[in-house]
């Protein structure tokens, strides 16, 4: 997320119009296909929906899913850390080189940590729609250019242990990471 000090202002209340989450259960209509993380033997596809490209200043909606897979030793739940359940992050340059992001928006900023689990059955998926009102957190329309963009579930999916492994690697945190177009 964007560094913030006591010389940077934290953000307005606007925080909480900047972003309204909705989430649905449906069934998994591509098993298997187009999964962020292939060839994982926990039985979860991961998918980030779209958008890829936005234009400065409008609304947008971004969509990802979380689909349980059959087999895989997978618990039938993701586990969730905060209240905002899927983070959707643009990051801008730090064109003046003084290790701030420019520009840029946060969904989790104003979030509380209210943890809580969500039942995702064999066959179904959860899907969220971060709503995105267009103004970046210093409450200016995106700037046009291109933004690293991060799409994050704020929890983790846990399975059965294997024998002998580690108690803290059988959870699982997913996501998608890559660029977006603000025109």
């Amino acid at each position: 997320p964007p560094e913030r000090t006591a010389d940077r202002p934290a953000p307005t209340a606007r925080a909480e119009e900047r972003w309204r989450e909705t989430v649905e259960t449906a069934p998994d209509d591509r098993p298997g296909e187009d999964c962020e993380t292939p060839g994982l033997t926990d039985a979860w596809c991961f998918r980030f929906l779209g958008p890829v490209a936005v234009r400065s200043g409008s609304a947008v909606t971004f969509s990802a899913e979380l689909c349980r897979l059959p087999g895989g030793r997978a618990a039938d739940r993701v586990d969730l850390a905060t209240d905002v359940e899927l983070d959707v992050l643009l990051i801008g340059d730090d064109a003046n080189g003084d290790t701030y992001v420019d520009d840029g928006a946060h969904a989790w900023d104003g979030g509380g940590r209210r943890p809580h689990s969500r039942a995702v059955p064999v066959g179904t998926c959860v899907r969220w729609h971060q709503r995105f009102n267009g103004v970046g957190q210093n409450d200016r329309p995106l700037a046009p250019g291109r933004y690293d963009l991060r799409v994050l579930v704020q929890g983790t999916t846990p399975r059965a242990p294997l024998p002998g492994e580690a108690d803290r690697a059988t959870e699982r945190a997913h996501g998608y990471f890559g660029e977006i177009e603000v025109t």
